[in-house]
């Protein structure tokens, strides 16, 4: 088995420096500029869930943590 594998048990954690409830603008991709507000923080994954406003409809979007920033 390859060392590579080693650490399937201990998954990578990627620190994200957002909470739930943030409120966070897209820097880049479909809805750059769109604001919206921290969902879920996916560590384990580095991505992050934001409840972002569209034609008057909260879409839940799930984008890698570096698309987005705080505001």
């Amino acid at each position: 088995k390859p060392a590579a594998d080693d650490d399937e048990d201990q998954p990578m954690k990627t620190a994200i420096p957002f909470r739930a409830g943030d409120r966070v603008r897209v820097k880049e991709g479909n809805f750059e500029n769109q604001e919206g507000e921290v969902d879920l923080v996916d560590e384990a994954n580095g991505r992050v869930t934001v409840i972002i406003n569209i034609f008057g409809r909260s879409v839940p979007m799930e984008l890698d943590h570096w698309q987005v920033e705080a505001i």
